[in-house]
Parts: structure tokens; sequence; C-alpha cells
């Protein structure tokens, strides 16, 4: 079981990396809020999607 459960780890960290590439508006809004309270937080991330 442990062979099992620890194959399905590595496969989280793909699905979070995939909705990184693909930002919606939501992700968008989040991350400008986020921006609001803490710049540095999401400063890259924010000029990333405004290029």
């Amino acid at each position: 079981m442990h062979a099992i459960g620890e194959k399905g780890d590595p496969g989280d960290p793909g699905e979070k990396g995939d909705k990184g590439n693909e930002l919606t508006d939501d992700d968008l809004k989040q991350k400008i809020k986020a921006f609001l309270v803490d710049p540095n937080v999401v400063t890259m991330d924010v000029k990333a999607a405004f290029k």
C-alpha cells in the first residue's frame, strides 16, 4: 500500500503546475488580491501575466 501511495504523491504537484500555466480570471483576481496584501509574494507572477 505504501508504494502505491508514494507513486500517487508526485502527481499532485504536477496538477498544481498545470493550473499555474493556464491562469483563469479567478486566479488573476486572487493573485492581484495577494499582491495588494503583500507585493513580494506574487510580483513575478503578475508581471509575467501582464507582459
